[in-house]
């Protein structure tokens, strides 16, 4: 039999665009949804990306703060992650703590710009104020700019020294050292907050089983038991000791380059710290030796570099000078601390008559 001439063959139709589109699209979509589901059958679950982890590790900080600190109010901050709320609290309406001090210098007053965390506060209670009173004691007008914020890492602190550098101090005292060395999901200094189109899409998307395991993929699960080795453990902090140390450099430069002498007060530790179990570090005994590191590294960089160091190695802050907590100077510890600030600025000439 002859063969057909191609005009006897059957005609087909060929698709239009739009249809042969919608065919492919709802091909993925049964195959995506197919997917989904035995993904849901299987009760996979994964929402702790160190990302993730760590931007609700910062919602939740600021939401505690707000909701039981009266010296402070916080507000995210796209690159330190949160910042005081101007005109709240004890926060002036330059977003710094304290009284307003004007950016023009006054002829004849001292200006000591204090930096710093929680152990850095402006009430009459902390250490600023107590030092600027030892200077009225000694006819010394002292003007005292307070850029410290509950929770900082000298990571933070850092980038707020950069925003403060028009004060032009005479000196500079920074008081760190516990918030760098607690464990986090991600080091402070690669954390960048979710933009408006990301956020929106992560909780557009969070909900979906196969986001999740793209997520997993990309981010895999963190060691689920903290390293007993110290070296090991002290890479997972917000702040591990290399960029620690490298914090205190750059902070020491920018000092110079003002020509403000720089005083770093060495965080004294509360030995019935080690009573309380940390979640922030685990268990409470691995407080003491961590802590111990971070102060090695700021006696070494301040030695290195020729600084002041303020160091409480001959003092026990026990419950009498510390409270509970053993974090934060009570009333008593503050006064310790002011007379050995004083003392430090006192011997670095700030105080002396030009």
């Amino acid at each position: 039999m002859a063969a057909s001439a191609p005009e006897d063959r059957p005609h087909r139709p060929r698709l239009s665009l739009r249809r042969r589109v919608a065919f492919g699209a709802f091909t993925c979509a049964a195959l995506l949804s197919g997917f989904e589901l035995a993904l849901s059958l299987a009760n996979f679950n994964y929402a702790s990306t160190p990302r993730a982890m760590k931007q609700h590790a910062v919602d939740g900080y600021i939401a505690l703060q707000n909701r039981v600190d009266e010296l402070q109010a916080f507000e995210p901050h796209p690159r330190r992650m949160w910042t005081p709320k101007p005109g709240v609290g004890e926060v002036n309406a330059r977003g710094l703590l304290g009284p307003e001090v004007p950016l023009a210098r006054q002829p004849g007053k001292r200006r000591v710009l204090f930096l710093g965390d929680s152990c850095v506060q402006s009430s009459e209670l902390h250490f600023p104020p107590k030092v600027a009173a030892l200077a009225r004691r000694d006819g010394v007008e002292l003007e005292v700019v307070i850029a410290a914020s509950g929770g900082y890492s000298t990571w933070q602190g850092l980038d707020l020294f950069r925003e403060v550098l028009a004060y032009a101090p005479d000196a500079v005292v920074a008081y760190y050292g516990w918030n760098d060395h607690w464990i986090s999901a991600q080091p402070d200094h690669v954390f960048v907050p979710p933009g408006a189109w990301a956020a929106r899409a992560r909780d557009a998307l969070s909900w979906s089983r196969t986001y999740q395991l793209l997520q997993r993929v990309v981010h895999p699960p963190p060691t689920p038991q903290l390293p007993r080795d110290l070296d090991r453990l002290v890479e997972l902090t917000r702040v591990p000791p290399a960029h620690y140390r490298a914090n205190l450099l750059a902070m020491i430069a920018l000092a110079r380059d003002l020509g403000a002498s720089a005083h770093f007060v060495v965080a004294p530790l509360g030995p019935h710290i080690a009573e309380r179990e940390r979640t922030l570090l685990g268990p409470g005994t691995n407080v003491p030796p961590v802590h111990a590191r971070y102060q090695a590294v700021l006696r070494e960089t301040a030695q290195g570099e020729g600084v002041h160091l303020i160091d409480f190695a001959d003092v026990t802050f026990d419950r009498t000078l510390m409270f509970e907590d053993g974090v934060h100077p009570n009333d008593r510890g503050h006064d310790l601390v002011a007379a050995r600030v004083y003392a430090s600025l006192n011997a670095a000439g700030v105080f002396a008559q030009r």
